[in-house]
C-alpha cells in the first residue's frame, strides 16, 4: 500500500493497463507489427536474406510470370496482375500509411493542442475569432483532396498530364506527395483544436486555477502546468482515433 502511495498517476495508469492481459497482448501485437512494417528492407540484406523464409525477401517491384497466383509458401499473400509479391507491396505501402498518420497526429498534437488552449483560456473576442477560423478552415477541407482527372497520374510521354512542361513523371509524383502531407496536416489539427477548447473552457474556472492567479502564476504556466496535464487523457484518446483517421484519408 505504501509503495502504491508514492506513484504517480501515470505509473498508476501504466500498471492498470498492463493488468488487462488482453489491451497488453493486443499492445504486443500491434509493435509486432510495426517493427515488422519498418525493418522489412532490411530483409532483402544479407545475411538476413539468407536466414529469413523467400517469401521475406522479395523486393515490392519485382515482375514475375506468376499472375495472381494462390498464397503459397514462396508468396504468403499471393501475387497481383503483374506477379509482383502482395506482401512485400503491403508491407511496403503500410511504412507510407504510418508516416502519413504519424505526420498528421503530430501536426494535430503540435498545432491542435496550442490552438484550443489559448482559444479556451482566452475566451471573449479572440476566442471567437481563433473559432471562427477553425469554423472556416474545416469547411473547406474537403478541397485538399479533391483532384480533377485531368491533373491525375496518368503519364503522357514521360511527363506527368495536367503539370507544366518540363516537369517529370518522377517530380510531379513527389510534388503531389508532398501536397498530401501539406493538405492532411491543414486538416488533422481542426478537430484536436475543439476538442482542446471545450476541455479549456470547463477547467479554467475551477478554484485550482483562481489560486495559481493569486500566487503570482502566468497564463502560460498554468496553461502548460495545470490545465493541459488535465486534458492529456482526452488528447492521447483522440490521437489513438486520428492515426488511422488519417490513413484513410489518404488511402482515399
Amino acid at each position: 500500500m505504501s509503495e502504491r502511495l508514492h506513484l504517480s498517476p501515470n505509473q498508476r495508469a501504466w500498471r492498470r493497463f498492463l493488468r488487462n492481459r488482453g489491451a497488453a497482448a493486443a499492445l504486443a501485437v500491434l509493435l509486432a507489427l510495426i517493427a515488422l512494417v519498418l525493418f522489412w528492407p532490411l530483409c532483402r540484406l544479407a545475411p538476413a536474406a539468407n536466414v529469413l523464409p523467400k517469401a521475406m525477401t522479395h523486393p515490392p517491384d519485382a515482375v514475375s510470370d506468376a499472375q495472381f497466383a494462390p498464397p503459397t509458401w514462396e508468396h504468403w499473400f499471393g501475387t497481383d496482375a503483374h506477379g509482383r509479391d502482395l506482401l512485400s507491396r503491403v508491407c511496403h505501402g503500410s511504412r507510407i500509411s504510418l508516416l502519413v498518420g504519424l505526420v498528421g497526429a503530430t501536426v494535430s498534437l503540435v498545432i491542435g493542442v496550442l490552438w484550443g488552449a489559448v482559444a479556451g483560456y482566452s475566451g471573449g473576442r479572440l476566442d471567437g475569432v481563433m473559432m471562427r477560423f477553425c469554423r472556416c478552415a474545416l469547411c473547406h477541407a474537403d478541397g485538399c483532396f479533391c483532384d480533377r482527372s485531368d491533373h491525375g497520374l496518368e503519364c503522357r510521354t514521360g511527363e506527368m498530364a495536367g503539370w507544366p512542361h518540363g516537369i517529370s513523371a518522377e517530380n510531379a509524383r513527389l510534388l503531389q506527395f508532398a501536397g498530401l502531407f501539406v493538405g492532411l496536416g491543414a486538416v488533422s489539427w481542426l478537430t484536436m483544436a475543439r476538442i482542446v477548447r471545450g476541455q479549456v473552457l470547463s477547467m479554467r474556472q475551477r478554484p485550482f486555477i483562481d489560486a495559481s492567479l493569486v500566487l503570482g502564476a502566468s497564463h502560460a504556466r498554468i496553461i502548460w502546468r495545470h490545465i493541459l496535464p488535465n486534458v492529456y487523457g482526452i488528447i492521447i484518446v483522440y490521437l489513438t482515433l486520428l492515426v488511422p483517421s488519417i490513413i484513410l484519408y489518404e488511402s482515399f
